[in-house]
């Protein structure tokens, strides 16, 4: 490779296409509930060792400690994008009644 085509600009390629509004809406949603699961797993594991329930206390899921730890994450995941989810209906509510 010689000096002048080192230089030479890369080629750009074509922007992709803009999302629509539902589909940011739903990346929205997903991507801040996915992170308020990570804390809240983070949190509450932190706080609550799977492996202190004593083996007959603990409820037939309660396979291992790896279990526990991905139902809890998806628990809060299924928490966090609910509540992301009722925010966004409600901040279009407060929208749309904005402009009547």
């Amino acid at each position: 490779m010689n000096d002048e085509e080192e230089l030479r600009p890369l080629q750009l390629r074509e922007p992709r296409p803009a999302l629509g509004e539902r589909a940011r809406l739903v990346g929205i949603v997903a991507w801040s509930s996915f992170l308020a699961a990570s804390v809240g797993t983070t949190v509450c594991f932190g706080l609550v060792d799977p492996a202190a329930v004593q083996p007959e206390e603990a409820p037939s899921w309660w396979t291992s400690r790896l279990a526990v730890y991905s139902l809890g994450f998806f628990f809060f995941w299924a928490i966090g994008a609910l509540a992301a989810a009722l925010a966004l209906l409600l901040a279009g509510a407060v929208r749309m009644q904005g402009q009547r």
